[in-house]
């Protein structure tokens, strides 16, 4: 059930507040730019924008271009406070949340179309067009933490289901006994299940659910980075039907805004006790630049490199060794997932096999096996025979193992004579696109080469018996 201790808690503190009503103008924006400035700092920067908190403050609050970062990263911030000074005027107004507002938000957060490195269901990596103001073009659907696969709405359900959700909110938001943290709530995790548009869908959900607080008198609340674990698993208990921890976890942000409102129009400070934690955030964001995160071994960490690098290059190493049946008679292939001793000896008598039918089976193998014992996804792929005359017998091998140690995965692919490739990544790094593509090139070639001296001898063997 919903925390109502929280909803309670919402209810004093904004009656409280409305005890110091009105408040002085110069205290009302000193506490708003605070906000603000959390929620832009929170919003945009990250890994994708490299501005600090001290240089997202001198940009809101002086229009100034503290540092040298790159000029994108000031522009995005700045667009997205735009936007926000947006909806602080539209929330003032009897505005209809509308398909059409909410396509311009996206316009108004977004620079200019871009690409984007993606997968296509298959595994193969494309660089998909992000449009702006427009619902998206390819499924973009992902995993949560529990290894669920969470299937958003496809393109072709998208406008439909949009226009649902818009008649949904009208239809709720009329009612006499709406609850307005329900109702942001409920439409957040709605709107984040369609995922409309290819990028930038968390952003404008959380500036739509302060958009809908707002309207109804309530300040806007922070979706803080050091609490998206929290946020991440409300919305996972969600998928299952619980929307309470979600309700509660914009309750509880709801109240630290109200404390904010109460400690400024009391004149108290408004520095919060968490600011180390922001400082810190900075000095993360430095050491990023520095070095990759030594990330140990988790199962919600395995699953995110299977999708994100296992995945696609096993797809395309399964449709690549498959080009080559047409040479031969017989052709075998078996998935495996091994569980190996602590110490990662292969040759444990004790060890444990099960076998995948499909890459996907192989996920969810991957999502059950005991993590602590070094669990190896391992691939064999046997040709044997040519299927044509003249050849002795003839047989290929191919083999990729991907090994999942404590602090680091492995991929290695090669046949019995040789590795053609041979990868270790730390967990906070995902297989690029380039060393992708190298061990597809060093496997196929390694291959081509292998039929051609087969068929060069022939040739000889042949050119021989002319001679004679």
């Amino acid at each position: 059930m919903t925390n109502s201790h929280l909803l309670k808690k919402v209810d004093k503190l904004r009656a409280d507040l409305e005890s110091f009503f009105p408040l002085r103008s110069e205290i009302e924006e000193k506490i708003l730019q605070k906000i603000r400035l959390e929620w832009n700092f929170n919003s945009v920067a990250g890994n994708e924008n490299s501005l600090s908190l001290d240089e997202t403050k001198a940009l809101i609050l002086h229009g100034t271009t503290k540092g040298n970062k790159p000029l994108k990263d000031y522009i995005e911030m700045k667009i997205h406070n735009d936007t926000i000074s947006w909806m602080f005027e539209i929330a003032t107004l009897d505005f209809s949340l509308t398909e059409s507002l909410i396509k311009q938000i996206h316009e108004s957060i977004l620079l200019e179309p871009y690409e984007v490195e993606s997968f296509t269901k298959d595994g193969k990596p494309i660089l998909k067009m992000i449009e702006i103001g427009k619902y998206k073009q390819t499924p973009n659907n992902s995993y949560r933490q529990s290894g669920k696969i969470i299937e958003f709405a496809t393109p072709e359900e998208t406008p439909q289901k949009m226009k649902e959700l818009i008649e949904w909110f009208a239809v709720e938001s009329h009612k006499e006994k709406v609850n307005p943290i329900v109702l942001a709530a409920e439409f957040h995790y709605r709107f984040i299940k369609i995922q409309p548009f290819d990028d930038a869908n968390g952003r404008i959900a959380k500036i739509l659910t302060n958009l809908i607080l707002m309207r109804h008198n309530y300040p806007p609340i922070v979706f803080k980075n050091s609490d998206k674990t929290l946020y991440n698993f409300a919305l996972q208990q969600a998928d299952y039907d619980k929307l309470d921890p979600f309700i509660d976890f914009i309750a509880r942000n709801l109240v630290s805004s109200l404390e904010l409102y109460l400690k400024g129009a009391k004149g108290e400070s408004l520095e919060e006790i968490d600011y180390l934690e922001k400082e810190l955030i900075e000095l993360e964001q430095k050491l990023r630049k520095l070095s990759s995160k030594i990330v140990k071994r988790e199962k919600v960490v395995l699953l995110d490199i299977f999708d994100k690098s296992v995945f696609p290059l096993l797809s395309r190493l399964l449709e690549n060794y498959g080009k080559f049946d047409r040479f031969y008679i017989e052709k075998n292939f078996s998935i495996t997932i091994t569980s190996l001793t602590n110490l990662g000896n292969n040759k444990n008598l004790d060890k444990k096999s099960r076998t995948a039918k499909t890459i996907t089976h192989l996920r969810e193998l991957l999502l059950n096996e005991p993590i602590e014992l070094n669990p190896a996804i391992i691939i064999d792929y046997n040709y044997k025979s040519f299927n044509r005359d003249g050849f002795a017998d003839v047989t290929y091998y191919n083999q990729i193992v991907v090994h999942f140690d404590e602090l680091e995965y492995s991929i290695t692919e090669g046949n019995k004579k040789e590795k053609h490739s041979n990868f270790v990544k730390k967990y906070s790094e995902e297989l690029t696109a380039i060393e992708m593509e190298e061990i597809l090139n060093k496997s196929a070639t390694t291959h081509k080469k292998f039929i051609e001296a087969k068929i060069l001898g022939v040739e000889a063997a042949e050119e021989n018996l002319i001679q004679l």
